[in-house]
C-alpha cells in the first residue's frame, strides 16, 4: 500500500472533505480561535507520531534545512491561526473555493524567487482560479467583503510562501516525523506569541464540540501525510488537478450535509474553474 498513489489519493480526498465539515463544526462553539488552533494543532501533531513506525526514519544533517523549515513554520502559524479566525465565519464552501488562491501565490512566487517559465497556459490558469474566487465573492451586483475575508487572502498567501520554503525539505525527513514538527511548531509559535493560557485551551475542549474536535485533530496530521506521500511517488502535474477536486466534493458535502445552500450552482461553477485552471497550471 504504501507504493500506491491512488490510494493515497482517494483516502487523502475522503478524509479531507470529513475534515473540513467537522473544522466547521468545531469553529462554530469557538470563544477563543487561538486556543483552539494550538489545541487542534499540537495534538494532531502528536497523534501523527502513531505512524512513525510504518515509514523509514531519517532526518537531515544539513542546518540549512532546518532554518528553512524554521522560517516555513512561521509562515505556518500565522496561515493555521487566520484559517481558524476565517473558517469560524465563513461558509465550507465558500472558504474551500477561495482557498485554492494558494496555488496562485505558489505559481507567483515561483516566477519570483525561483526564476520559473512565464508559460500562458498557466497564466490563463491562474487568472481562471482568481476568476472563480471574484465569481464567489460577486453577490447581487456587488462584491462582497469582510475582514474574514481578508483573513482568507492571509491565510493563503502564509501557506503558499511557507510552502515555498520547505520545497523538498520533507523529502529528508521521516514524514509522520516531519508532519509532526510542522504541527507542532505552528502550535508553540502560536501559543508563545498569543501569550495562550493552558486554562484556555482546557476551555475550548470541555466547552467545544468535543467530538468535532477529536475528529479534526486525527484526520488534519493524516491527511497531510496522505497528501504529501502522494507527491513523493507521483508528479506534481498529475496529483495537483487530482487533489483540487476536494474543492468541489467540499461544495457538495457541506450543500447536503451543513446545509448551505446560498449560492450553490455559482459555487459549484467556481470549483470546476478551479480545477481546469490547476491543470493549466501544472501541464
Amino acid at each position: 500500500m504504501k507504493n500506491i498513489w491512488v490510494i493515497y489519493v482517494l483516502l487523502y480526498l475522503v478524509l479531507y472533505v470529513t475534515y473540513t465539515q467537522y473544522y466547521k463544526i468545531a469553529t462554530k462553539k469557538c470563544n477563543n480561535t487561538s486556543a483552539l488552533t494550538v489545541l487542534l494543532r499540537f495534538t494532531s501533531g502528536i497523534t501523527i507520531l502513531l505512524a512513525l513506525p510504518f515509514f523509514h526514519f531519517k532526518i537531515p544533517h544539513n542546518i540549512i534545512t532546518y532554518i528553512f523549515l524554521g522560517l516555513a513554520c512561521i509562515f505556518f502559524a500565522l496561515s493555521d491561526r487566520m484559517y481558524t479566525a476565517s473558517y469560524k465565519e465563513l461558509e465550507v464552501s465558500t472558504y474551500s473555493v477561495l482557498a485554492q488562491s494558494s496555488t496562485v501565490f505558489i505559481f507567483v512566487l515561483g516566477i519570483v524567487f525561483f526564476k520559473e517559465t512565464i508559460i500562458i497556459k498557466r497564466i490563463i490558469g491562474a487568472l481562471l482560479i482568481l476568476f472563480a474566487n471574484i465569481l464567489v465573492l460577486y453577490k447581487k451586483k456587488k462584491f462582497v467583503w469582510n475582514k474574514y475575508y481578508l483573513y482568507n487572502v492571509i491565510a493563503n498567501l502564509s501557506f503558499a510562501i511557507g510552502t515555498t520554503l520547505d520545497i523538498g525539505i520533507s523529502d529528508q525527513f521521516n514524514l509522520p516525523f516531519f508532519v509532526a514538527i510542522v504541527f507542532c511548531m505552528s502550535s508553540v509559535l502560536i501559543f508563545t506569541f498569543e501569550q495562550i493560557k493552558i486554562s484556555d485551551i482546557k476551555k475550548e475542549y470541555y466547552e467545544g464540540n468535543k467530538k468535532a474536535i477529536i475528529i479534526v485533530s486525527l484526520l488534519d496530521g493524516v491527511t497531510s501525510l496522505f497528501m504529501l506521500r502522494a507527491y513523493q511517488l507521483e508528479s506534481v502535474t498529475l496529483l495537483a488537478p487530482l487533489f483540487s477536486l476536494k474543492t468541489i466534493l467540499n461544495v457538495f458535502v457541506a450543500h447536503f450535509v451543513l446545509k448551505e445552500n446560498d449560492s450553490i450552482f455559482k459555487k459549484i461553477i467556481a470549483a470546476i474553474i478551479i480545477v481546469i485552471g490547476v491543470i493549466l497550471i501544472n501541464m
